[in-house]
């Protein structure tokens, strides 16, 4: 947009220079010299006012208002009006002019007009600080410290002052961003001023606002070194949280709070943050399993144990020393995770996620010994067999066919040797490596001899948990009409369970899914129908069916699964998620379908802005604009052109054709025959010569 500004500026002088040295030179007296200016000027102007779009009209301006700044320059009376208005008027227009047309020809700059022209004042600060980052992403950075100019202005008129400590801070980090010290620093402060200065509030978007602000202000100075200001203002953010310590809700934020503290690199900052916290609440694990996942010393490990120790409810405290042990075993400190595991309480509260992820990391670096040391400390059986498993891919993979066929052969003896009966479940896997592992007659053997076994049973929720777990595995080997003969005898064993009502409902969503992946849609239907209407179940069957019918392009049958749900919420997240599917299956005209159909205007504007963003990722910026105009929001608009011009790198040029598109966003905000209208040119002055010349 600078650029543009400059090229026309100088333009713009150059023809008016040249005319008045031409003029000169030729000798006409001063009068005559004006009246040919204006003569000159006229045909422009009109052009200008009968152009299709405002690059074409500005270009014409520009050099209509060349001839009029040459003849303005003229030492005469020469006083007239062109086009219905006064010179000076007609000259003014160019700042007018200007923006509309760089919008026509710029993405970003279309954004910025659009910022703007957004009614709600309070959320434009917040869009020209993501122009401005958009900026920055393709390289431009001049461009970003003018938006930021219209950030920092645009926030002062923010009448909470919490809200605008939260947009300066914004506003420092888009300025670090850019390597802009002193206006960092200055914004910084303004926000630290600010956010200290207020009075903590009751509501919610406050509380967020100044936490925010006095964290990232804490963070800052500690960076800087300034270690005592830091902790300060860290527990002033604590304690913004506006409720005592012993109070559920502070948990949960000061949770929140500990992480960000942790993710910037301060840990000591985030346990002080948790030790305010109360320990009987479930909100706590969840920071310390995050903690426990970043790349920790042993000294910090030792800390998040210490810590964990203290959680009073006994399945949050086993479920995260699970996670530590499985990190201390990562580590290679195979003896502190085996004390942590025995400190636990109960063995069924392992976390299955860290344990496998520490077994294939060894497995995959070829450091099998250690692998299997991780795996001596797994409690939970299925979570052993299923590492055994894992070890064995990797032992084929590496060469060692034999030892794998032990190791699967190791992870099937703990399946058939738990605590009620054998787990179908791990069997199923089992079966599934040997064929994966080149083991054919080994997998079909356990398929044959365990299927027969599940069909032998007479509980009839038993029965159906086993057949199903069997028909799993079986589909992820492709046989589908065996899982399909599973599912359905699982099915039947559940309708005449006299005890469906209790426990059946979640199992037959696992059915009736299944049955979808081996193919059978229509009993998949059959079986989701099974459900007891009053079941939690009964709605999510048919949003997990809609999801796998739409993967697999079976339309018709998600349609019949979309009626199904009614819940207006459910029913908008649902539509959302299948058109990110229809998206990545390249249907963007069936997600645009999809997105008309949704009630809530918040999630059709999101599901227009994913499909222009999809269009512009495929370089097909025509389709992504002509999609955006969809969007009937300024806000969300404005969104889908950030996304859109941040969707290509290196940007390019836009062509003609899609300068023509972008055009009309441009005029669906500012229609030409009203920004005429609004100005005095008329319908009637526009097509007319409307001045009065002076006598010959």
């Amino acid at each position: 947009m600078q650029l543009f500004r400059t090229h026309w500026n100088m333009g713009r002088w150059l023809g008016g220079l040249q005319l008045l040295l031409l003029l000169s030179a030729c000798g006409p007296s001063t009068e005559e010299r004006a009246v040919l200016l204006y003569d000159q000027a006229l045909p422009h102007a009109h052009a200008m006012l009968s152009a299709e779009n405002y690059s074409t009209a500005f270009e014409e301006y520009s050099t209509a208002a060349g001839s009029l700044d040459a003849l303005l320059a003229e030492p005469t009376d020469f006083s007239t009006n062109i086009v219905g208005i006064p010179l000076n008027e007609f000259i003014a227009l160019g700042d007018q002019l200007r923006p509309l047309a760089a919008a026509e020809q710029d993405i970003l700059a279309c954004a910025t007009l659009l910022t703007m022209s957004n009614d709600a004042k309070d959320e434009r600060c917040f869009d020209f600080i993501k122009i401005a980052e958009a900026h920055i992403d393709t390289g431009n950075t001049e461009e970003a410290i003018n938006l930021l100019t219209m950030a920092t202005a645009a926030a002062n008129a923010k009448t909470n002052l919490l809200s605008r400590a939260h947009a300066y801070t914004r506003i420092a980090g888009v300025y670090d961003a850019v390597g802009a010290t002193d206006p960092a620093n200055r914004a910084a402060s303004t926000a630290e001023r600010l956010a200290t200065a207020s009075t903590p509030e009751s509501s919610i978007v406050s509380t967020i606002s100044r936490t925010y602000s006095l964290s990232q202000a804490a963070m800052r100075h500690l960076s800087a070194g300034n270690k005592e200001r830091g902790h300060e203002l860290m527990r002033l953010a604590a304690g913004t949280l506006n409720m005592k310590p012993s109070d559920r809700g502070y948990s949960m934020r000061a949770s929140s709070l500990a992480n960000d503290f942790d993710e910037g690199g301060y840990f000591d900052c985030a346990m002080e943050i948790l030790q305010k916290g109360n320990h009987e609440d479930d909100f706590l694990f969840y920071p310390i399993r995050r903690m426990a996942g970043r790349n920790r010393t042993l000294d910090e490990l030792t800390q998040l144990a210490e810590f964990t120790m203290t959680i009073k409810k006994e399945h949050d405290r086993d479920r995260t020393l699970s996670t530590l042990a499985a990190h201390y075993a990562a580590a290679g400190q195979f003896m502190s995770a085996r004390m942590l595991q025995a400190a636990m309480e109960s063995k069924f509260s392992g976390d299955d996620k860290s344990w496998l992820q520490t077994v294939s990391g060894y497995a995959t670096n070829r450091q099998i010994n250690a692998a299997f040391k991780t795996i001596d400390l797994i409690h939970k059986e299925d979570d052993r067999a299923e590492a055994l498993l894992k070890i064995a891919t990797a032992l084929s993979e590496q060469g060692h066919r034999q030892y794998a066929a032990n190791t699967v052969a190791s992870a099937l003896n703990i399946a058939l040797t738990p605590s009620f009966w054998p787990d179908y479940e791990v069997i199923g896997k089992v079966a599934t490596t040997y064929a994966q592992l080149g083991y054919p007659e080994q997998s079909k053997e356990l398929f044959e001899q365990y299927t027969a076994e599940a069909r032998a049973f007479t509980r009839p929720w038993k029965k159906a948990d086993a057949l199903n777990d069997l028909a799993f595995s079986l589909i992820q080997l492709n046989q589908m009409n065996e899982a399909a003969e599973l599912l359905l005898l699982a099915r039947d064993a559940l309708k005449n369970d006299p005890q469906k009502r209790n426990k059946s409902g979640l199992l037959l969503n696992y059915i009736a899914e299944n049955l979808a992946r081996a193919g059978q849609y229509v009993e998949a239907l059959n079986t989701a129908e099974l459900i007891e209407n009053d079941s939690r179940h009964k709605e999510g069957v048919y949003e997990d069916l809609a999801l796998l019918f739409t993967a697999v392009g079976a339309n018709d049958f998600m349609e019949q699964c979309i009626v199904k749900v009614t819940n207006d919420y459910e029913l908008a997240n649902l539509l959302e998620d299948l058109v990110e599917i229809h998206l990545r299956q390249d249907q963007p005209e069936r997600a645009l379908e999809l997105a008309d159909r949704m009630e809530k205007t918040g999630n059709r504007h999101d599901a227009q802005a994913l499909t222009a963003v999809y269009y512009a990722e495929r370089d097909e910026f025509t389709c992504a604009f002509e999609t955006t105009r969809l969007i009937t929001n300024a806000y969300n608009q404005v969104s889908a052109l950030i996304d859109i011009a941040t969707a290509t790198a290196p940007p390019r040029a836009l062509r003609p054709e899609e300068i023509k598109s972008l055009s009309l966003i441009v005029a669906d905000q500012y229609p030409m025959d009203e920004f005429w209208t609004e100005r005095g040119l008329t319908a009637a002055s526009r097509f007319r010569r409307s001045c009065r010349r002076p006598e010959q």
